[in-house]
């Protein structure tokens, strides 16, 4: 007997795996060309890590080698949340099914 459930959301929206939202969407009936379209949204995306350090006058720069991008959707997207809601709109029906354990 469940009382209480608590999920923590913090940062959510960077561990959405690229693949599991292709998945999703395929199940949900977004095929061919709109799930390719995701795809491209999603994948080939890179970031870098970028500081400015000042010492006695001298400002030096340091930049990392660009690493994949491959969990997670771009920052202040709208489409954040959308494939956020559509990838975790299960878990109701999971919580609620009695042959589901941990």
């Amino acid at each position: 007997f469940v009382t209480a459930l608590f999920l923590d959301y913090s940062k959510a929206f960077d561990c959405l795996g690229h693949s599991l939202i292709s998945k999703k969407l395929a199940a949900l009936g977004v095929t061919g060309l709109e799930n390719k379209w995701f795809d491209s949204y999603l994948k080939g995306r890179s970031q870098i890590v970028e500081i400015q350090h000042t010492t006695s006058g001298v400002t030096s720069m340091f930049r990392s080698c660009p690493q994949p991008i491959t969990r997670g959707v771009p920052q202040g997207s709208v489409l954040g949340p959308i494939l956020f809601i559509l990838l975790t709109n299960d878990f109701p029906a999971l919580i609620q099914n009695e042959s589901t354990s941990c």
